[in-house]
């Protein structure tokens, strides 16, 4: 499939991230069926966070350190296998305080 669009941080907590993207363009022939989303601790490989349904634009990773930087990455799936990988352009780093680390 075509891989999803626009992958942006909607919130960021103490222990969590919400991640929302676009859907790709519609291929007809192989609907995507799913949405993987993988996560990468600052000098790590990206690890498996979770699978969403084709349905969801926008979900919550848990589980996260306050102050340890992440990347996020999605990908598309479907019948004919996965699409390439949008990953955020800027790593993540959940509150450590009342405030957003820039």
């Amino acid at each position: 499939p075509a891989s999803p669009k626009e992958l942006t941080v909607a919130n960021v907590t103490t222990n969590s991230v919400i991640l929302a993207w676009e859907a790709p363009v519609s291929d007809e022939s192989s609907p995507v069926e799913s949405f993987l989303i993988e996560k990468q601790e600052a000098g790590g490989d990206f690890v498996f966070a979770k699978t969403v349904d084709s349905n969801t634009l926008s979900d919550e990773v848990k589980g996260l350190q306050p102050g340890k930087d992440y990347k996020f990455r999605i990908t598309a799936e479907n019948s004919a296998g996965q699409s390439e990988a949008v990953t955020l352009e800027s790593p993540v780093t959940p509150k450590v305080t009342g405030k957003i680390r820039e």
